[in-house]
């Protein structure tokens, strides 16, 4: 997880803190302290909920200083949009296929789908969503025997209908960020969430590499994936094939034997 983004969702954590605080010491009336807006013991519960209150402290010099707005708003945003600041932190997902994120979530970085060598016995077992923005520090050129090897990611779809144009294409990736929601749950095997109360970030196909070949992870690949231009070139690399649910141990139903396993990514 790139550093800065870890530092700033930090920082929201933190902040959210300070604001519930001061939101149970209004909703009292009982504090008065510098900083902090003081409310008469005498206001009743109705009157804090209706009314729009501004909480002000120096910790939010920059301007950044939570609003809780009432139901009376005329902006045209629900309450429930308003206050997604009180949700939490944050959380963050890798969208695999795609180099664009959903209208819920911000762009943190795009770029390309890396992983070990397909045949390769050692290296990571896991892909990688590497930038197109590499910095070096003190790289040796050339060829290193006792080094780990990055390869890029392709498709290898030909037998698989949904996504055969894709056929040894060079996969990507995006870097997703949800500001109102705090947890991230990858479900394979459906294409739905678990209810209403979640959301569906994207959906799409359990993809890893094929069973004869040497281990990787499952990873949930965009239904509408696309891939880095003109990379039709059959380079190798990791590679990216579709999930068979196979009976036996595999209870069938609710499986079907043979049938292409989907997947989904849902936020709460």
């Amino acid at each position: 997880m790139t550093s800065w983004v870890v530092i700033r969702m930090q920082e929201l954590q933190e902040e959210t803190i300070q604001f519930r605080r001061s939101l149970e010491e209004l909703s009292t009336g009982c504090c008065t302290r510098e900083g902090v807006l003081v409310i008469d013991n005498d206001i009743s519960q109705s009157e804090l909920i209706n009314d729009t209150v501004l909480f002000y402290n120096s910790s939010y010099d920059d301007g950044e200083a939570p609003v809780m707005k009432s139901n009376n708003s005329t902006n045209g945003i629900s309450s429930d949009e308003e206050m997604n600041i009180l949700d939490g932190p944050g959380t963050l997902y890798t969208r695999w296929g795609r180099k664009t994120c959903p209208l819920s979530a911000e762009l943190v970085y795009d770029g390309v789908m890396g992983g070990a060598y397909y045949s390769h016995t050692g290296g990571g077992a896991n892909y990688q969503c590497l930038t197109l923005n590499p910095k070096w520090d003190e790289p040796m050129s050339g060829y290193e025997d006792y080094s780990g090897k990055m390869y890029g990611t392709e498709f290898e779809t030909i037998h698989f209908n949904p996504l055969s144009h894709l056929q040894d294409y060079e996969a990507v990736c995006a870097v997703c960020l949800v500001n109102s929601r705090s947890r991230v749950l990858m479900i394979p095997g459906t294409n739905e969430c678990p209810s209403e109360e979640w959301t569906r970030e994207y959906y799409g196909y359990l993809m890893t590499q094929r069973y004869e070949l040497e281990r990787t992870e499952f990873i949930c690949v965009d239904r509408n994936a696309e891939a880095r231009y003109a990379s039709e070139d059959n380079d190798q690399g990791a590679l990216l094939h579709p999930v068979e649910g196979i009976c036996g141990s595999l209870p069938c139903g609710p499986y079907i034997d043979g049938y292409e396993l989907t997947c989904v990514v849902c936020t709460i």
